[in-house]
């Protein structure tokens, strides 16, 4: 009875959004307004990346440890959080992997499929899970008949070779995506392979995808850092979703993800030790935007999800989630809106119920300046992986309860046309943190805890100038964090202090020019890694594309996480043709 009186309180009042900078994206007649980075298709030809992990790199409020090659595996961090703390959705639906955040971003896409990659630095907007924020990938739709042909070469034996193809017939399209991709690696146990399958078709505003991906690649020290173990995994995802639109002010989104992994701690004596992981999540979101009236926009939301793992290691287990969120947008005094929205999300494992409510304000009083401020609150439950992982060197705890914060931001985006500028400032403070730690350096395992509160500040600076010859564009972001708790976190000081991202792009003789730098350093730590790349590209006959990019020209030798050295140099061809 208490839980559905919240939730009509919840859908009468209810509270919150997501904030940003730079690009502010509103759903139409959609309530939830999400400040938020958005990399479209332009950007995303200029940074090439190798997937999404790779594409958002390049944003200061973003951190990515990648643990090898680029394609292979990367954790994402927003704002001095976790990697199990970033939600990740594709087309709208949360493909966050619940046995360990490690595989968040293994999502089964390929590179001729992402239409843009959006990050939201606050959290409900997204939903429930999105403690840190999320990290949003939107594939493309079908406008015109293509054949789209790709290959790539580079360095450590690296290639890649993809093919795409879509038919349209009036509302409808079909469009299916195959990609092949690998590498020698650069050092023992770094080496990969990775096919990839995405299919895609729609009828008017109903769409469904399915996909399939599977890796292979060396893990060196991936868990276990500095101890030279030369583990590898091997992996399947596998993905389908509907989004099914019966009436406009209707949608429904049934979906499916299962993963697979087996891992071998030591594959020079694979009896040493070895593990595998089934995992489903499945479940369904309903929303239904309405208009009350002019001034006044409002939005309800359910979802139902089921996780499911059966692990060698820790056996079987199984959990279902419930959901459900209302959000109202009212603008008053013409030059203000406020933006409420409030979650109510529980697990069948755990008694609580979590009531997370949020608002914010924005202010348009002058046309060149948004001025925007709020609050929010999330929580996120712990993974498979946290509570019932063990291997001879880690030790995960069922006793773990959920992390939660309150987290309050502030900023402006101004664009006075030659120049667009946002400054944003946030303040979180969290309890019941959950990481990976020692209490001493003597100790055998790395054991996971609720491990005490901690506050956190970060401000983030971005510049974008659009000449007529060339575009600047620069940003930067300073986070401090202070934890209440003592311990060794397993892979290191995991935020950054400082990130400065700086690129400059144009065009000379037809080809287009990119380079950009990038500053990283953390916190209790001496060392910094300084990046140079480059990339340049020429496009011949409006069909077929060229491309050379440089990453690391310096070739600067650095350990995201101590014990594991990044790459250094890699240079890659590219060509793409379009008919």
């Amino acid at each position: 009875m208490k839980k559905l009186v919240i939730l009509v309180i919840l859908i009468s009042i209810s509270a919150m959004p997501a904030y940003s900078m730079m690009e502010i994206t509103v759903e139409a007649e959609n309530p939830v307004k999400a400040y938020t980075r958005v990399l479209g298709q332009e950007e995303l030809n200029l940074l090439k990346p190798a997937d999404t992990a790779d594409a958002i790199k390049s944003l200061t409020e973003i951190n990515v440890i990648s643990r090898g090659l680029g394609t292979v595996q990367g954790d994402i961090i927003i704002s001095a959080g976790t990697y199990e703390q970033a939600a990740v959705t594709l087309d709208g639906v949360r493909i966050n992997d619940p046995q360990t955040g490690h595989y968040s971003a293994d999502i089964p896409v390929t590179s001729l499929d992402t239409a843009s990659v959006s990050i939201n630095t606050g959290a409900a907007a997204s939903g429930f899970g999105a403690f840190t924020g999320s990290v949003g990938v939107e594939t493309r739709g079908a406008a015109k008949d293509e054949i789209r042909l790709k290959g790539e070469y580079g360095t450590y034996n690296t290639w890649l070779s993809a093919l795409s193809a879509a038919k349209t017939a009036g509302d409808f399209y079909a469009s299916i995506s195959v990609e092949k991709t690998g590498s020698d690696g650069y050092r023992k146990e770094t080496d990969f392979m990775k096919n990839t399958v995405f299919f895609k078709t729609g009828y008017k505003n109903n769409t469904l995808s399915l996909a399939y991906q599977d890796k292979n690649y060396g893990a060196y020290d991936f868990y276990t850092p500095g101890k030279n173990m030369p583990s590898r995994e091997f992996l399947i995802t596998r993905y389908a979703a509907l989004d099914l639109q019966p009436w406009e002010f209707l949608s429904i989104k049934p979906y499916y993800r299962y993963h697979y992994d087996k891992f071998i701690l030591n594959n020079d004596n694979p009896s040493y030790y070895q593990n595998r992981h089934n995992t489903a999540v499945y479940g369904a979101d309903v929303k239904a935007p309405f208009k009350i009236n002019d001034n006044i926009n409002a939005r309800v939301k359910a979802g139902l999800r089921r996780e499911e793992i059966q692990s060698s290691s820790f056996n079987n287990h199984y959990r279902a989630s419930g959901e459900a969120d209302a959000a109202v947008s009212a603008v008053f005094l013409d030059d203000f809106t406020l933006y409420v929205q409030g979650v109510l999300a529980s697990y069948n494992t755990i008694a609580d119920t979590e009531f997370m409510h949020s608002a914010s304000l924005e202010w348009k009083g002058l046309q060149v300046i948004k001025l925007y401020a709020g609050y929010s609150q999330s929580a996120r439950y712990p993974s498979f992986t946290e509570l019932y992982y063990s291997d001879p060197f880690t030790q995960g705890s069922s006793g773990l309860k959920p992390e939660r914060n309150l987290e309050c931001r502030a900023g402006l985006n101004m664009d006075v046309g030659a120049v667009e500028f946002s400054a944003g400032g946030m303040l979180r403070y969290s309890q019941g943190l959950i990481d990976w730690g020692k209490e001493n350096v003597s100790d055998l395992k790395w054991t996971i805890a609720n491990r005490g509160e901690s506050d956190t500040a970060s401000l983030t600076f971005l510049l974008k100038m659009p000449f007529s010859i060339f575009n600047l564009s620069a940003g930067h972001t300073y986070t401090d964090s202070y934890s209440r708790a003592s311990y060794i976190p397993k892979y290191g000081a995991n935020y950054l202090k400082n990130k400065f991202f700086a690129s400059v792009d144009f065009q000379l003789y037809g080809v287009t020019s990119f380079f950009c730098y990038t500053h990283k350093n953390y916190d209790e730590r001496n060392d910094a890694f300084n990046s140079f790349d480059a990339s340049l590209s020429y496009v011949f006959g409006g069909i077929v594309t060229a491309s050379l990019k440089c990453e690391n020209i310096a070739n600067m030798y650095y350990e995201e996480i101590k014990g594991i050295p990044a790459p250094g140099r890699v240079i890659k061809a590219s060509v793409l043709t379009e008919f």
